[in-house]
């Protein structure tokens, strides 16, 4: 009879983990959403325990989910604002720009128009009417996954701590405290990644202000906040903006403006807070060394995409855990499975 139950149970074990791993592949175009929704959940679990105090779980899930989305869409309002307010300034680099490619000579060498980028660009089968459809494409599967994002997100806050400790109820007691410790580990590891992403965006501003008053560049404040928050998306950050103002320099003659753009402002308002600062302070708050975040920040950028940012690190910050817990299973004494090292961490 137990041989039964025993085979029974494998069964449904089984079953259920190819059940698990089918929807993850067909739903994998959206799992972004998913990741993001599970995690930013994780790390502000804490808030919605204080506001529960008050009032009913439900209401309060409900309160932290709208905040998450108000705090997004927020700043992506900000952003579009920033952007119109400063149109016709922008306008003026980019038509420098292209008058600089259209008067440049190896362009004017070619048997073509004299504004044959702007053709290139904006004729019938330009550039930019692909990059509008694109956009078009993009911004209605963006659309659907911010609703995936916001009712999972509301789910994740009302049952997402029930559904864990449901999970960990069926692990066996022995491996159990190993779970445990590796739950810190990720929670650690997630508050790393998001108060990091915000930190190297407040950095990034402090650092963008100063450089672009000393290069007399005008709108100053409003092109800090853009590269601020142009910060929070992972490896491009600001270097779009530094190469198109390193671009705009050389077209109105300004190649010390150009070198300086190139020389001082990329390597400090970019690099720095997304290559130096950002590893620097997540290894510090997940106690990983800083070269491991590194590789796990950009390494998972690459293998995952978006979704990287967090799985990146998360994944290999418990995959040394579990190493060293390995490692250190040797040292066992008084029948403790548990090395001390890590019941003290």
């Amino acid at each position: 009879m137990d041989l039964y139950h025993d085979r029974s149970a494998s069964a449904v074990l089984i079953f259920s983990c190819i059940i698990l791993i089918s929807a993850i592949i067909a739903f994998s175009p959206v799992i972004d959403a998913f990741i993001f929704a599970a995690t930013i959940a994780i790390v502000l679990m804490p808030g919605k325990e204080i506001l529960c105090r008050r009032i009913s779980e439900r209401f309060a899930s409900l309160v932290m989910a709208l905040s998450v989305i108000f705090l997004f869409t927020g700043l992506t309002g900000i952003l579009f604002l920033i952007i119109y307010g400063i149109s016709d300034y922008a306008g003026e680099i980019f038509n420098g720009i292209i008058l600089w490619f259209d008067n440049h000579d190896s362009i004017q060498s070619v048997p073509a128009t004299n504004n044959i980028l702007t053709d290139l660009l904006f004729g019938e089968d330009g550039i930019a009417g692909e990059i509008i459809d694109s956009m078009a494409g993009t911004a209605i599967i963006s659309g659907i996954k911010l609703m995936l994002f916001s009712v999972l997100l509301y789910l994740f806050f009302l049952n997402g701590k029930t559904v864990w400790k449901g999970l960990k109820s069926i692990i066996p007691e022995k491996s159990l405290e190993i779970v445990n410790i590796l739950e810190k580990k990720g929670k650690e590891t997630l508050y790393a990644v998001y108060i990091v992403q915000f930190v190297t965006s407040v950095v990034t501003f402090a650092l963008a202000l100063p450089f672009f008053y000393l290069l007399g560049f005008d709108n100053v404040l409003e092109l800090s906040v853009i590269a601020a928050i142009f910060q929070l998306i992972p490896v491009i950050g600001p270097s779009l903006m530094m190469a198109v103002f390193a671009f705009y320099s050389v077209s109105v003659g300004d190649y010390v403006g150009a070198l300086l753009i190139a020389g001082i402002g990329y390597p400090v308002v970019c690099a720095f807070p997304d290559l130096v600062l950002r590893p620097v302070l997540m290894g510090r708050r997940a106690l990983v060394h800083p070269a491991v975040m590194w590789i796990g920040f950009f390494g998972g950028i690459y293998v995952f995409g978006m979704s990287g940012l967090v799985l990146g690190p998360l994944l290999l910050a418990l995959m040394m855990t579990a190493a060293k817990i390995l490692v250190e299973s040797e040292k066992i004494k008084k029948n403790r499975f548990i090395p001390e090292i890590f019941r003290r961490s």
